[in-house]
């Protein structure tokens, strides 16, 4: 399970994502947890107590990550920050970009998964 995760986040299609996992979460078993977990970003992001930043709102905490894809990219434009203590910035409309990234990426490991449990039988 976990290689299947790791190789899917080594896409380039899901950079964002990867971004996002590794600065908001503290480990890969967390963001895989919650992928198998939470079917939506708002739902993972309610159920891990993130912080919902509003883009004035000016951070003290550390800068943990600040992430920007542009136009020419599977799923762009998306641009967000996380900051420690799991407080997030999402730019204009990041926050939808980044929900179909996650439902992507969701749907390509689960289907991958399907996959190799019915190669063990073969």
């Amino acid at each position: 399970m976990e290689d299947t995760f790791d190789r899917l986040l080594e896409c380039h299609t899901y950079d964002s994502l990867k971004s996002l996992f590794q600065a908001y979460f503290s480990n890969k078993h967390e963001a895989l947890a919650a992928v198998c977990e939470d079917m939506t970003v708002p739902a993972m992001l309610e159920r891990t107590g993130a912080v919902l930043l509003k883009n004035d709102e000016v951070m003290q905490d550390q800068l943990m990550c600040h992430h920007r894809a542009k136009w020419g990219m599977a799923f762009a434009p998306i641009d967000f920050e996380v900051y420690e203590k799991r407080k997030v910035r999402f730019s204009k409309n990041s926050d939808r970009m980044l929900a179909d990234v996650y439902e992507d990426f969701r749907e390509c490991f689960f289907e991958a998964r399907r996959r190799q449990r019915r190669r063990r039988w073969d």
